[in-house]
């Protein structure tokens, strides 16, 4: 027998085999085939096979180096030679995006991911989450970041992300698992949150206090309108003044504000919230002149903080 040919699959955590019929085996003979594989520091395995392949094998663990071999059976009885081994290393797979999730709140955890390679157009998300090994989730069609409220304290939760690209022919999937808690040490929280409204935006302050030694350092802030995420990167230094410019915002609109400050863990502050009213510029609109006359009044909504973790 030939040695057997073997491949990694591309970006799964198999191997496909597969090997030639000898030349001197008669035609009329009926025959099946042993394949032998030897994992480096684990026990070896035996498959049979009515034909030479190629063959998918998929119990396989990355990182580990496996030898294979194969033997022709012409009968229970009578069997020839073992080919000489290949050996292939199953390198570790290599995600094609990275997802991550965070908690954000109580109660509260953010999804998001991202392409390791660029130009991943036409490329289509659903979400799985599950829990409690029973309730199941299915979302189809999602955008990265995805927030999902109303969670169980102190319960881990698993999220599966399958990608479908126009580029591959089979769809790529990504697992984490998180556990709903609360940090015990806090980030600074944000202060002195204000907005300045205009056309279709929003002009964010803030103010970040002097951290002290029982708090965790910031990284990040995180800026919610409404369901969607905004984010912030936060420079070098700990404290200080910020301000972010939202765009694209619906006019006539009462637009939620929340701004969390986060450490590299992803655990997060308790979260200023404020309602903000964008008044469109260049036209007159009844409507949004009303909530704007009503806001200077002292009729809107107050600045209010909750906590979220």
């Amino acid at each position: 027998m030939q040695p057997v040919t073997v491949f990694n699959w591309p970006l799964m955590p198999h191997q496909l085999v597969y090997w030639y019929k000898p030349n001197d085996v008669p035609v009329a003979c009926n025959w099946t085939y042993s394949l032998k594989r030897c994992p480096s520091n684990l026990s070896m395995k035996i498959s049979r096979f009515s034909t030479e392949g190629p063959h998918l094998i998929s119990d396989l663990q990355p990182g580990n180096l496996y030898q294979y071999s194969v033997q022709i059976n012409l009968s229970p009885y009578l069997n020839l030679e073992y080919s000489p081994m290949v050996s292939v290393l199953l390198p570790e797979i290599l995600e094609p995006f990275k997802l991550n999730v965070s908690n954000i709140g109580w109660g509260t955890q953010m999804i998001e991911w991202k392409w390791a390679e660029e130009n991943m157009a036409n490329t289509t998300y659903d979400l799985i989450q599950k829990h409690l090994d029973s309730l199941i989730i299915f979302e189809p069609n999602v955008t990265s970041p995805i927030v999902k409220g109303n969670l169980l304290a102190n319960t881990e939760y698993t999220y599966i992300l399958i990608a479908r690209s126009g580029r591959a022919k089979q769809p790529f999937q990504s697992v984490r698992s998180t556990l709903q808690t609360i940090s015990d040490k806090l980030c600074m929280a944000p202060t002195n949150l204000k907005t300045v409204p205009f056309e279709q935006g929003l002009l964010l302050t803030w103010e970040l206090p002097a951290r002290n030694l029982s708090q965790v350092a910031v990284e990040k802030f995180y800026i919610l309108i409404d369901q969607g995420i905004k984010t912030y990167s936060l420079p070098a230094t700990n404290s200080g003044h910020y301000q972010y410019t939202v765009e694209g915002l619906t006019p006539c609109v009462r637009h939620t504000i929340s701004v969390l400050s986060c450490s590299h863990l992803g655990d997060c502050s308790n979260a200023a919230e404020q309602y903000g009213i964008p008044l469109p510029q260049g036209e007159t609109n009844q409507d949004c002149v009303w909530m704007w006359l009503l806001d200077q009044l002292g009729f809107n909504l107050p600045v209010m903080f909750f906590v979220h973790c």
